[in-house]
């Protein structure tokens, strides 16, 4: 819990990203991020995916954002520098080869779920 943010700020900030591109022109699709067992799920669950489902429900009737991939959902709770599969490196931050292969796909549903492609 590097940042601290809480469930009000998380959403905020995907608000003020989302606004932002939204004001250039942009469609938007508010995704959220992976996570491996490091100590976060707390977090997790008590501010951040809520913040995210907060972000996502206040765009609900804009067409111009979508739904994008949940990675936590979709990749579940990775492993941290697997011998083999999907996982995080060590740095406990970015994801290995086979896991972003996994996200890739995942975000792939996701745009083709949104009629995006």
């Amino acid at each position: 819990r590097t940042l601290a943010s809480s469930r009000y700020e998380f959403a905020l900030a995907y608000k003020i990203v989302t606004d932002y591109a939204l004001a250039q022109g942009f469609r938007v699709a508010l995704g959220f991020t992976c996570y491996a067992a490091t100590g976060a799920e707390a977090w997790y669950q008590s501010d951040l995916l809520p913040g995210y489902f907060d972000a996502l429900a206040g765009y609900q009737g804009d067409s111009r954002v979508i739904k994008g991939a949940n990675l936590r959902e979709a990749l579940g709770v990775l492993a941290v520098t697997p011998a083999s599969g999907p996982g995080l490196q060590s740095d406990l931050v970015h994801m290995n080869d086979p896991a972003y292969a996994l996200a890739s796909l995942a975000w792939a549903n996701a745009l083709e779920a949104a009629g995006v492609i």
